[in-house]
């Protein structure tokens, strides 16, 4: 048999470290909500027949496998968490808008719902991305990423980020300061990627797809698609 196990932080070497058969034994990551997001990172075993069977496993389920190296948070959460982060940076600093205006800012320009509606739509996600940002903080060696206090405050209160009398309005300005700091980001974090003191966590063509559902996109691609195995999907140029 093979097993898969999913994880958001830990790394394949630490689970599978006193396994009698670690060949055996594969990572399977999948994204918020991981009921509608098609990609599954995947850390593979080395035994490339277990790979393989894994790996069409998950087609045949619909997903999308994305091979990534074995570290800590992998590669989606680098940029789903770090988008939180940052999204809270951003209500903290109270010039860029509301909690409620900055989803509503994220939802409108990358789809997907918004980070922090994602985050109230998934029971003890909040205190899932505070590990992970404790973990990346702690292997990235950058105090950037530890958990935002407010972040903190709602995993131990659970309340929502959003409440339906909010107002999501917002204006130009709000939302193109907003996305000239997301996109900022973005290319530290892809960069980071590409560049790891261990080489390149995931293949740069996979990162650009794996980037887009990690932000929540859902919009339309007006071009350009790519087969992964026997799955079609859509991505930019």
């Amino acid at each position: 048999c093979v097993i898969g196990f999913t994880t958001s932080s830990l790394t394949r070497a630490a689970i599978v470290e006193h396994a009698m058969y670690p060949e055996r034994c594969l990572v399977m990551h999948p994204f918020y909500p991981a009921w509608r997001k098609p990609v599954m990172e995947v850390v593979r075993s080395g035994n490339p027949l277990h790979d393989e069977r894994a790996e069409q496993y998950l087609i045949a389920l619909g997903k999308v496998p994305i091979a990534v190296q074995d570290v800590p948070c992998l590669a989606g959460n680098r940029i789903f968490c770090g988008l939180m982060q940052l999204a809270l940076q951003l209500v903290a600093q109270g010039s860029f808008g509301t909690a409620a205006q900055i989803n509503a800012i994220l939802r409108d320009k990358l789809g997907g719902g918004g980070v922090l509606f994602v985050h109230d739509l998934i029971p003890g996600s909040n205190g899932l991305t505070a590990n992970c940002l404790e973990e990346l903080a702690l292997h990235l060696r950058n105090p950037w990423w530890q958990p935002h206090p407010l972040l903190l405050e709602a995993a131990r209160n659970k309340a929502p980020w959003l409440k339906l009398d909010d107002d999501f309005s917002y204006t130009a300005e709000q939302a193109d300061r907003v996305m000239k700091a997301v996109k900022e980001h973005i290319l530290v974090w892809r960069s980071d990627l590409l560049s790891h003191e261990f080489g390149s966590i995931i293949d740069s063509f996979d990162l650009h797809y794996l980037v887009r559902e990690a932000l929540g996109f859902e919009l339309p691609v007006p071009e350009g698609e790519r087969v992964y195995r026997d799955v079609k999907v859509e991505i930019d140029d």
